[in-house]
Formats: structure tokens, C-alpha cells, sequence
């Protein structure tokens, strides 16, 4: 009683001994040592201790112990199987009783723990117990508990017998992969005026657990605090997060300078997790200052001849103006060709200055007047040819597709010309030509029969009727 008592009370220490002073298999030698010195009154040379397992010959005893003193299991396994087998006499019932005992693994947070008493069967000469092993994320080096093998007070008196092997030592390996850690470019670009850099970082060969990443920055000819906020800081990984970014503020100042550059390195990780091959990347900071006052200036001018560049006018005062002015107004620029011009298209400037402005009703208004002062035109230009044609002694078919056609098709070829010009594709242009060749056949032609033929009709009805 007295050699048990002694064997609960230091079995922790023993534990703890057996492993961190020797090996697997010297821990279990070491146990052996310990437990042959606790049933004796004096202390016993290890030396002296036998090693190899004690030879039992079973006769009218059943001799209980592990059958083998050490286990391995992966921690996804998430349990172990641990087998207890009976020698000697099998034909009665025999109980034991497993304890776990923390090692560098800890119950309830790397294994749930065991506490129990089982039972062999007539018959049974081997027993599997399972030990739940806790699966989880983090990565943590291999750790160890181990299992005592005791008998339960009701087995004192009982033909059962401990063995040799009577603790075993579990080893729960790991198998989470944290991952390895790279920048994703080795060379970066921002401009000044962006604020910020954001710098990638990828998680490769593994996403398990919670993954602290420390880096720096060093100038190269950017200066900390100067060009850009740098310094030490980490980023954490949540567990199955496979990117992140590292944002590094950039000082936008108004003095003009060369590009600069710093880099950013990755120097430290949890315990586990690896640094890859691109664990350093360059930062070039772009000095977009200049472009920035190019782009204001472009700006400003542009707003200045704003009203110049839109076709459309709000008021009818605005027009006249236009249209009384040399060039639009626009006297500094003008040529001698703006003026000579100015003064042979005065008249029609003035005409067609009357015309509403497009602000008005949505456009509907400039639209029908247009309309009426293209008829009106259309009509003017007809009658002068026709007069021509009287002169010079030409049919008015022959005036019709000559000096008529001339007069009404060739502001549509200039206006087919500048869309091709100007446009990405031939379309505006062909579509252009297409109307406008559509609306003189087919309203140039139409139109006027339509009238006469209504004229004529009523004239004939009229005539037939009296």
C-alpha cells in the first residue's frame, strides 16, 4: 500500500523527468527504475534494474499490460488507439484502469482525458481503448501525455496481475501548415499624389491557424518620415486568409523631385510558418507634381474657351454677338481669310442668327426653324437656277441634276468629308451621304408630285363635276 501511495505521489515528477531528461525509451527505463524503487525501502542502482520486460508464465494469473509503451498519431487522426493485452489464464474476467497524465500536452486543450475503469471478458485476451485526440489549427510543436495502467481495489484479491508495461507514452504529432509568406511583386510603383502604397503579401502551402507577420522598411533614397511613414509593424492572418495587404502612407508635398524608392521586408513569423523567397520588395515613388500643374493649366485654358468650343447658345443676344464678330469674337486669333470672310457671310450669319436658341423647348424650336429656313433656301436656289437656266438656254431637267443637285449636295460632301475625318469609323459618313441622297430623291421627288397630283385632282373632279 505503501509502494502505491508513493507511486501517486511522484508520478508527476517522474513524468516530467522521464521527459525531458532521457528519450522515449529511456523515460520508460527511468519509469521502471522509479517504480521497483518505490516498492522498496532502499534505494535501488539503476543500474541493477533489469531493462527487458519481466518473463511472466501466466500460470492461474492473468498478467495485464500495454502491448507496446509507446504511441504515435497524427493530430488529424483525432484519436489514438491504445491496446491492452492479457496473458496467461483468459478464461475469467479481469478489469483494469487507464488514467492520462499531462505531459507537454494538456487535457481538454490537446486531448480529452481518460479516466476509467474497463473489463475484459471470458475469452478476451486483448482490449482497444481509444484516447480522443482535440484537432485544431494552430501550429504547435509534438507534444506527449502518457496512460498509467492500474488495477481498481476490487482486482486486489483477484488472480489478475500487472505486467511489465504498465505506461505508455503518446506523442500527438502536428500536421498544420501554416504556410509560407511572399510579397507578390518584388517591385512596386505608386505616385506621390496616390497617399498610399499597398503591397500585397501571399500565403502559399497551407492557410492553418492564426499567423502573425512582422516587417520594416529601409530608405533607399526615400526618407522615412520625409518621403513616406515607415518603421516596424505586422500583420495578422487569420485562419484560411491566403492575402493581405500592407498599406505604407506616402507624404505628398508640393516640391518638385526625382522618383525615390524604399523597400519593405519581411523579417519575422509565428513559430511554424515560413518566409519565402520574395520576403523583400521595392517601392518606387513616382513625383507626379509636374503632370499635376501640366493638367491644371490644360484645365483652366479649357474652361476659358468653353463657351467658344459649344455649339449650342443660350440666348438669342449671344448669337447675334457670334455672329456680328469676326471669328466669334475670338479677334486675337483671327487671319485676314477670317475677316474676308467675316464680311461675305454676314448676311447669312445675321439670317440665320434669328434661328431659337437650342435651350429652348429641348431643341424643338431651332429644329422646325431650321426646317423652314432649309425650305426656304432650297426653294431660292431652284428659282435662281432656274433663272440661270433660262439664260444660258438649259432645260430645267438639266438645271435639276446639275446646278440644283450642286447647290443642295455639296454642304452634305463637306459634312461627310469632317465625319470622316474626325471619326474612328466610316459610318457617320456613309450614313450621312445615305440621308442625305435619300431625302432628295425621295422628298425632292415625292413631295412635289404628291401636291400636284392632289391639285390635279380636285381641279379634274371639279371640271367633271360641272
Amino acid at each position: 500500500m505503501m509502494g502505491r501511495a508513493g507511486l501517486d505521489f511522484c508520478w508527476p515528477g517522474l513524468v516530467q523527468a522521464g521527459h525531458q531528461k532521457f528519450t522515449r525509451l529511456g523515460a520508460l527505463a527511468y519509469i521502471r527504475y522509479r517504480l521497483h524503487s518505490i516498492g522498496s525501502q532502499y534505494p535501488i542502482d539503476p543500474k541493477q534494474v533489469n531493462m527487458r520486460p519481466t518473463h511472466h508464465d501466466g500460470k492461474n494469473q492473468s498478467i495485464i499490460e500495454f502491448s507496446t509503451v509507446s504511441y504515435a498519431v497524427l493530430e488529424s487522426q483525432q484519436y489514438v488507439e491504445l491496446i491492452i493485452q492479457r496473458l496467461g489464464v483468459i478464461d475469467t474476467v479481469s478489469r483494469f484502469r487507464l488514467d492520462t497524465i499531462d505531459g507537454t500536452a494538456v487535457e481538454n486543450e490537446d486531448y480529452i482525458k481518460l479516466s476509467d475503469e474497463f473489463e475484459m471478458k471470458e475469452g478476451e485476451y486483448e482490449k482497444k481503448i481509444r484516447v480522443v485526440i482535440i484537432d485544431d489549427n494552430e501550429w504547435e510543436p509534438d507534444e506527449t501525455f502518457f496512460v498509467k495502467l492500474s488495477l481498481p481495489k476490487s482486482e486486489e484479491n483477484r488472480p489478475t496481475k500487472l505486467g511489465s508495461k504498465t505506461a505508455a507514452l503518446v506523442t500527438i504529432i502536428n500536421d498544420d501548415e501554416p504556410g509560407t509568406f511572399d510579397f507578390e511583386h518584388q517591385a512596386s510603383l505608386v505616385k506621390e499624389s496616390a497617399t498610399k502604397a499597398e503591397l500585397k503579401v501571399i500565403r502559399s502551402n497551407g492557410a492553418d491557424g492564426r499567423v502573425t507577420i512582422k516587417y520594416r522598411t529601409k530608405d533607399i533614397t526615400a526618407v522615412s518620415m520625409k518621403d513616406y511613414i515607415g518603421g516596424e509593424n505586422e500583420i495578422i492572418f487569420e485562419h484560411g486568409e491566403l492575402s493581405k495587404s500592407i498599406e505604407i502612407p506616402i507624404i505628398d508635398d508640393s516640391e518638385k523631385e526625382k522618383d525615390e524608392s524604399f523597400s519593405v521586408e519581411l523579417v519575422e513569423s509565428s513559430t511554424g510558418s515560413k518566409i519565402g523567397r520574395h520576403s523583400r520588395t521595392v517601392v518606387t515613388i513616382i513625383n507626379d507634381d509636374e503632370y499635376q500643374s501640366l493638367a491644371r493649366r490644360v484645365f483652366s485654358l479649357a474652361q476659358l474657351d468653353i463657351d467658344r468650343l459649344n455649339v449650342s447658345k443660350r440666348t438669342w443676344g449671344q448669337q447675334f454677338y457670334d455672329a456680328l464678330n469676326v471669328n466669334g469674337g475670338d479677334v486675337k486669333s483671327a487671319k485676314p481669310f477670317d475677316y474676308i470672310a467675316h464680311c461675305l457671310s454676314l448676311f447669312w450669319k445675321i439670317l440665320f442668327a434669328f434661328v431659337p436658341p437650342t435651350q429652348m423647348a429641348g431643341g424643338w424650336f431651332t429644329f422646325m426653324v431650321s426646317l423652314i429656313f432649309i425650305a426656304l433656301l432650297t426653294a431660292l436656289v431652284g428659282d435662281v437656277a432656274s433663272i440661270f437656266g433660262c439664260l444660258v438656254g438649259l432645260k430645267d431637267s438639266i438645271t435639276a441634276i446639275s446646278l440644283v443637285a450642286m447647290g443642295t449636295s455639296l454642304p452634305d460632301t463637306f459634312a461627310s468629308m469632317i465625319a470622316a475625318k474626325t471619326s474612328k469609323t466610316a459610318d457617320d459618313a456613309i450614313g450621312n451621304i445615305t440621308g442625305s441622297n435619300s431625302v432628295n430623291v425621295f422628298l425632292g421627288l415625292g413631295l412635289p408630285w404628291v401636291i400636284a397630283a392632289i391639285y390635279w385632282e380636285t381641279k379634274v373632279s371639279k371640271l367633271f363635276y360641272f
